[in-house]
């Protein structure tokens, strides 16, 4: 995990520390030489680990209120297509300005996105979708980049996570290390690497893939669920055009799920689709998908007497469901026709 030349520098480093525990421990005055070293927070006895009933109680921080805990780590997992990565552009948008992200309160924070997952020209377009523009507090560190992003073991990264106490997001965890993700002794070393940014002050988010199988919530050893404080898993169901988030464990509160409707043409962002508002809408939309699913080829202004719709609302969920929930063809007259997504549409949907 670690270079050549950082193994030898930490090697250098245990040494000196080893020579100056030996001259405390064989001082010709034993007790002058353990007070000092527990002087500089050393625990060189039983009796010098505190109790961790004296120690100060610091309240949960959260990055994002009752989600995300800060300097923690938190793994995203989700099939190619469940818009986990979109979602992690949207955390990084709303905590970079303080602003709010899925209704619930955010610090604004420092967030530095590592991509080695997707090319510059796919990142600028979501970037621009979500509302992201030139932004002090916002740097994407991608595989474009003449200095790719780095591994997960550079030190580097624990600088950044020491001074800036950043928003670290990893997309995907798998670009960043070379081990074999199905082997609990190999990822174990992996997920201690994230931990050690967040014991830096970092708060630290990893998107991840999701296994075949439908029970399955993320893929790999059980290591990396062990090694994370909160995870999340996204499913998409294409055709209500909705994605379910759910926490399926926190070391800090209770486990619970959110509806989501992505809203990216119109309000680049997601919105949560528990509330009256989001609830009437996707019933609109279920109107027109069931419609143009059973009569392929109605007309816009055919769609709109059928469905019984207010139009005003009707034509906005037409314009921003194409290509997610339904496809476009000019007929005669250059008329617009609706008609239901084939499986090559949906194959081409964002991830």
């Amino acid at each position: 995990m670690l270079r050549n030349d950082e193994h030898h520098k930490i090697l250098q480093m245990l040494e000196r520390e080893g020579a100056e525990y030996g001259r405390d421990a064989v001082s010709t005055d034993g007790a002058a030489g353990h007070a000092g070293a527990r002087a500089r927070g050393k625990i060189l006895d039983f009796a010098d680990v505190p109790d961790v009933l004296s120690l100060p109680a610091n309240p949960v921080a959260w990055l994002v209120d009752g989600m995300i805990p800060c300097a923690a780590v938190t793994l995203v997992a989700g099939e190619p297509g469940s818009y986990k990565s979109w979602l992690a552009l949207s955390l990084a948008r709303s905590v970079s300005e303080g602003e709010p992200f899925l209704e619930r309160v955010c610090p604004r924070l420092p967030v530095l996105y590592l991509d080695r997952e997707n090319p510059q020209s796919v990142v600028r377009e979501r970037m621009n979708l979500v509302g992201i523009g030139s932004a002090e507090r916002l740097r994407v560190w991608g595989g474009w980049l003449a200095d790719a992003p780095p591994a997960l073991g550079d030190a580097r990264l624990v600088q950044i996570a020491h001074r800036w106490k950043p928003l670290l997001i990893f997309d995907s965890l798998i670009r960043f290390h070379e081990s074999d993700e199905n082997s609990a002794t190999e990822m174990a070393p992996v997920m201690a690497e994230l931990r050690a940014l967040a014991h830096a002050g970092a708060t630290v988010v990893a998107l991840h893939h999701r296994a075949k199988s439908e029970a399955s919530r993320y893929r790999g050893s059980s290591d990396i669920l062990g090694g994370v404080d909160v995870a999340f898993a996204v499913s998409r169901d294409r055709d209500a055009g909705l994605l379910r988030l759910q926490c399926f464990k926190s070391r800090f509160a209770a486990e619970f799920s959110l509806t989501l409707r992505p809203e990216l043409e119109s309000h680049g962002g997601f919105a949560l689709a528990d509330s009256p508002a989001v609830s009437r809408e996707a019933a609109d939309v279920e109107t027109l998908r069931r419609l143009i699913a059973s009569e392929p080829g109605l007309s816009q202004g055919e769609l709109l007497r059928r469905a019984r719709v207010p139009e005003h609302r009707a034509s906005g969920l037409l314009r921003s469901g194409e290509g997610q929930t339904w496809r476009t063809e000019r007929g005669t007259r250059r008329a617009v026709r609706y008609f239901p997504l084939s499986s090559e549409d949906r194959a081409e949907t964002p991830g």
